[in-house]
């Protein structure tokens, strides 16, 4: 560890000047889209914006598809529109409403098929937002990682920020994880703390404290990331996760933040005997079957759970993989559902 922590000190201190970079150029963007010296587009579409001022893993996804729900039970239709990170496509727009089998990236993927409303990707949002007007009529633009978009009016930014990440001690990409600091979120309309159930009363109590030195005045909503059970795949029936109790597990996740996978399954008491994480949106590839069904192999494994997004990825090995496949399905609950949606009728989304 004491290695480990000195060469991430190296990268840290070899970095620090690319951040300064960042920041400059980060902040330049910003100020030309405020002077309007670079265009903002204003749609007559309510546009919510879901973000967040790390490089990932606040629960972006799962939020998405609960606004989408939430919107629907309200009697409004909803088209997302997402850039889809991971993809090897270069096709200019993606509608996953009509290309089901598209190369979407995971997240677009998953979006679509536990919501099934309409799901836009495309490297420039605007084009995809407009693409979404003109195609679906929506009442309500969904806009995924939008909370640096500058060049689209929003008219409700929401951010949302984990509270198991350490990420207020870090640095600017790429010396750290942070797109922006924290002072950020004063041009938020509001803040979802996410995993608040995995945090604690204390550490989300000391979270809000560094928020409301910040703001005083920004409303906060808490959230939790609750297991709904195990899937074979996104849509399909779902298993109480005690169908794997006693069972040997190897455990593989590609996303930001994969500590918080692993306690949801410590959480259900599931024996994960092997743990293969990957960096973000990682393609899998054959090689990384083989060393997945090696720690199978080698740790007598009975099961591989996976996260629903790591499916994407995962889905034309499945038959390479030597023992059943499974997935966490999950959601965010929100505490104050309610309260929530008073917020969104003053702003005048519902």
């Amino acid at each position: 560890m004491g290695n480990f922590n000195k060469l991430h000190r190296f990268f840290v201190v070899l970095l620090w000047p690319f951040s300064l970079i960042y920041r400059f150029g980060f902040a330049l963007y910003q100020t030309l889209h405020r002077w309007g010296i670079l265009s903002v587009k204003q749609f007559a579409t309510a546009v919510v914006s879901v973000g967040n001022i790390t490089m990932g893993g606040t629960g972006k996804t799962p939020f998405v598809i609960f606004l989408t729900q939430l919107f629907r039970e309200m009697q409004k239709t909803t088209a997302v529109v997402s850039r889809g990170y991971g993809r090897n496509s270069e096709a200019g727009v993606i509608d996953l409403e009509r290309q089901k089998q598209a190369d979407s990236g995971d997240e677009p993927w998953l979006i679509s098929i536990k919501t099934m409303a309409p799901v836009i990707v495309a490297d420039k949002k605007r084009v995809a937002c407009e693409y979404a007007i003109k195609a679906y009529e929506p009442d309500i633009l969904i806009l995924d990682d939008g909370f640096q978009s500058f060049s689209i009016r929003r008219d409700l930014d929401i951010v949302l920020i984990d509270t198991t990440d350490a990420f207020l001690t870090s640095f600017l990409i790429p010396a750290g994880v942070l797109r922006e600091n924290l002072v950020a979120v004063r041009r938020a309309d509001a803040i979802i703390l996410t995993r608040c159930d995995q945090a604690g009363g204390e550490g989300v109590r000391a979270l809000t404290r560094r928020i409301r030195n910040v703001s005083s005045t920004i409303p906060l909503f808490r959230s939790s990331h609750e297991v709904l059970g195990l899937v074979s795949s996104p849509g399909t029936e779902v298993m109480d996760p005690l169908t794997l109790k006693g069972k040997r597990i190897v455990s593989v996740s590609a996303i930001a933040n994969n500590k918080s996978f692993l306690r949801s399954l410590s959480g259900l008491g599931l024996n994960v005997v092997f743990d293969r994480s990957y960096l973000d949106h990682h393609r899998y590839t054959a090689g990384d079957i083989a060393d997945i069904s090696h720690a199978v192999a080698e740790h007598s494994a009975d099961a591989v759970v996976t996260t629903e997004k790591d499916l994407y990825g995962l889905r034309s090995f499945t038959a390479s993989i030597p023992v059943p496949l499974f997935a966490l399905s999950i959601r965010i609950t929100l505490h104050d559902r309610e309260r929530f949606v008073k917020f969104c009728r003053r702003k005048g989304i519902l």
